[in-house]
């Protein structure tokens, strides 16, 4: 595909939902959050009985609440800064996809109970990875300065 046309729209399905307290966006208090996410119905329970071992979960999720026609600034402030958007875990990006590393608090069912997802009640859940410390954790990665605040 050219570099100047635009990819063709791409149709994902939830394989589960997000229950939990939390009716309105918030910028703190997540990682005292706990939610529950069910796999929606028909599919198999067999999906999650393994995930019971793990401490961490990745959890990737539809930022659904955010309106078709909300900005999409290529930069956005941080701390008084302007940071491009992509460097910062702000929701205002191109696509409302989000991402969370939560711990896993258990596993019943259809369910998974975690604590520290940033996500909304109801939100649509794409996916559920496992967190494992060697192939998602970088030793030697490194940050900006401007990440730890001036």
């Amino acid at each position: 595909m050219p570099a100047n046309e635009s990819p063709s729209p791409v149709t994902l399905r939830p394989i589960a939902r997000v229950s939990n307290t939390v009716s309105a966006p918030q910028t703190s208090g997540w990682e005292c959050v706990v939610s529950s996410i069910t796999l929606v119905e028909g599919l198999s329970p067999d999906l999650l009985v393994d995930l019971s071992g793990f401490s961490h979960l990745i959890v990737v999720f539809w930022l659904d609440r955010l309106p078709e026609d909300r900005p999409r600034p290529a930069r956005v402030n941080i701390e008084g800064a302007e940071r491009s958007v992509l460097a910062t875990r702000s929701q205002l990006r191109p696509s409302p996809i989000g991402v969370s590393v939560v711990s896993v608090v258990g596993v019943e069912g259809t369910t998974v109970r975690v604590q520290g997802l940033d996500a909304l009640d109801g939100t649509p859940v794409l996916d559920l990875k496992p967190y494992i410390p060697y192939y998602d954790s970088v030793q030697a990665a490194t940050v900006p300065v401007w990440v730890f605040g001036s």
